[in-house]
Parts: structure tokens; sequence; C-alpha cells
């Protein structure tokens, strides 16, 4: 089968490989809202979750998701500072910060990490599986709300 076949997109129904994601999120309570959002959807598996940026890096030795989902304000180990030491010990892997942060000096500091999306908590419900499919495809992914803080194609 080709790349083009229809059948072998990421998140198609016939696709047998689901796209892995690991949860890095201190707040249990929203953690758990963004897991069952995300089982709910067709292609998506939860295959960790971490409470704090060490936890994930630790996760990391024997887990390869696809996908990190990452929160900037965790204690100890930030967010930010945490997708630094994804994108060093496996830089393939795609990481969509979620987060409340609307300032675009945290925009900046999470592309600038390496980042290759930043969707706010607010649009959750209404993007998050966009945006994880998209990032997937190698695209740029920002929330719709902060689309303009940024010129040229990472716009959502």
């Amino acid at each position: 089968m080709s790349g083009n076949d229809p059948s072998t997109r990421l998140g198609d129904v016939m696709d047998p490989c689901p796209c892995l994601i690991v949860l890095a999120e201190d707040h249990d309570l929203f953690r758990g809202m963004v897991k069952q959002c995300l089982e709910s959807a067709d292609g998506l598996k939860v295959i960790a979750e971490a409470g704090d940026g060490a936890a994930l890096v630790e996760i990391l030795q024997y887990c390869r998701p696809h996908v990190i989902l990452m929160d900037i304000t965790m204690p100890g180990m930030s967010g930010l500072e945490a997708t630094r030491r994804v994108k060093e010990i496996c830089p393939e892997i795609k990481v969509l910060i979620l987060t409340m942060h609307r300032s675009p000096a945290y925009l900046q500091e999470a592309l600038k990490a390496g980042a290759d999306g930043y969707l706010l908590k607010e649009d959750t419900d209404t993007q998050l599986v966009e945006a994880i499919r998209r990032v997937m495809a190698g695209e740029k992914y920002l929330s719709t709300h902060l689309a303009p803080a940024i010129p040229g194609p990472a716009k959502a």
C-alpha cells in the first residue's frame, strides 16, 4: 500500500496502528478529562501519563509515543524544559503544548524549545484531536485564539 492510500491515514478507522500519546499534566482532573476525550477519538491511544517533566523524561526510557501533550507549568521540571529534553532524546516525537498561558512570550519560548504545536486548554474540547492530527502530519499547530500572534504558515 502506498502512503497516499486513504486506508493508511493516521486516525482512520482502518488504521491498525493508533497514534500513541503521553500526557504530561500535573492536574489529575484535567489530565483525566483529556484522556477520556482522546480515548473516545478513533486512532488515538494514551499509553502513559506524567505529573511533571522529570517523570515524563523517565517514561521515555521505556516508552516511545508519537505525541506528547505537555503542560507548561508543572512542579519541578517545567514543560518548556521537558520539551527541550524530549527533543534532545527523541527529536521525532511531536510535542503539543497544552496550556492556559496566552502570553506570546510563552508561545515563543515553547516554539524555541522545539514544540510542534501550542493549544490553549480552553480550546481542548474543540481543537485537541485536530491539533494532534495536524502535528502528526508534520504541520505546526496554534490555537485559533493565538494564530494572529505568529505570522506565516504556523497559523492554525
